[in-house]
C-alpha cells in the first residue's frame, strides 16, 4: 500500500510539472487536470483505508488485550480462592487435632495406639502450621502479582494431596513444595519491643537528663531533711511544754 501511495505521489508531481509548462492546448490541459484529481482522489482513498486498517488493528489488539487481562484476573482470583480455602481447611483440621489431643489427655491411661495417635497429631500440628505459614506467604505474593500463576498451578496437586491425605500412613510430606517461590519478602518479621526506661543503660542518658536526675535527687534529699528537722522541732516543743507543766508541782512538793 505504501508503494502505491508513493507511485501516485510521483504521478501527481509529474502532472503538476506538465501543467506548469506553458503552451498546452485546452483539451490536453483539461485531461491533465482530470488525471490529477483522480490521482489525488486515489491517494486520499488509500490514506483513509490505511488509517482505518491501523485503527481497526489497534482496536482489535486492545480488545484482545482486554480479554487477556480478564483471563489473567480470573486466573488470579481462582488461585486466591483456592489458597484461602486450603488455609481454612488446614486450620479446621488443626482444631480437630487439638480436640483429639484434649480427649487423649483426659484419659487416665493411654494404650500404645493412643500414644501413637498422640504423637501423630502433634507431628501433624507442626506440619499444618508450617503449611499454613507458607500458604499465607504465597497468598500475599499472589495478591501482589509477585508469582506466576503457572508456577502456582504446578504445586496445586501436591498441596491438595497433603490437605486431603495428610492422616494417611503413606502420605509423603514434601518440604520442598514451596522452593520454586521466593517468599522471603513475605515472611513476618519479628518485632523487637522497645526497651523501657529502666532497661536503658546509664551511658545512653544525655548530660541534660543526668543533671535533671541529680537536681531531683537533691530536692528530694532537702525535702526529707526539712521534714526531719520539723519533726525534731515539734518534739522539742512538746518536751518543753511538758517540762513547764511539771515544774510548779515539783516546787510545791519541795516546800
Amino acid at each position: 500500500m505504501k508503494k502505491s501511495i508513493n507511485k501516485l505521489q510521483r504521478f501527481r508531481v509529474q502532472i503538476r510539472d506538465w501543467l506548469a509548462q506553458g503552451g498546452l492546448q485546452g483539451d490536453c490541459k483539461d485531461k491533465l487536470e482530470s488525471a490529477r484529481k483522480r490521482v489525488e482522489s486515489d491517494m486520499q482513498r488509500f490514506k483513509d483505508f490505511e488509517r482505518d486498517v491501523k485503527t481497526k488493528a489497534f482496536s482489535t489488539n486492545a480488545l484482545n488485550r482486554g480479554d487477556e487481562l480478564e483471563l489473567e484476573d480470573a486466573e488470579k482470583m481462582k488461585y486466591q480462592e483456592w489458597l484461602a480455602s486450603s488455609i481454612q481447611s488446614l486450620n479446621d483440621q488443626l482444631d480437630q487435632f487439638e480436640a483429639d489431643l484434649e480427649i487423649l489427655a483426659n484419659k487416665r491411661s493411654l494404650s500404645s495406639d493412643d500414644k501413637a495417635r498422640q504423637g501423630q497429631f502433634k507431628t501433624l500440628q507442626e506440619q499444618h502450621r508450617w503449611h499454613i505459614k507458607k500458604l499465607e506467604q504465597l497468598l500475599r505474593a499472589v495478591d501482589n502479582d509477585a508469582v506466576d500463576m503457572s508456577d502456582v498451578a504446578l504445586v496445586r496437586d501436591s498441596i491438595d494431596f497433603y490437605v486431603d491425605n495428610n492422616q494417611e500412613p503413606d502420605c509423603y510430606h514434601d518440604e520442598t513444595v514451596y522452593d520454586c517461590f521466593d517468599l522471603v519478602e513475605y515472611e513476618e518479621k519479628a518485632i523487637v519491643p522497645p526497651k523501657s526506661p529502666k532497661q536503658e543503660p546509664a551511658e545512653c542518658s544525655t548530660p541534660g537528663s543526668s543533671n535533671a536526675k541529680d537536681d531531683k535527687a537533691a530536692k528530694t534529699k532537702e525535702k526529707e531533711k526539712r521534714r526531719k528537722d520539723e519533726k525534731k522541732d515539734k518534739k522539742r516543743e512538746e518536751r518543753d511544754k511538758k517540762a513547764a507543766a511539771t515544774t510548779p508541782t515539783g516546787a510545791a512538793k519541795g516546800g
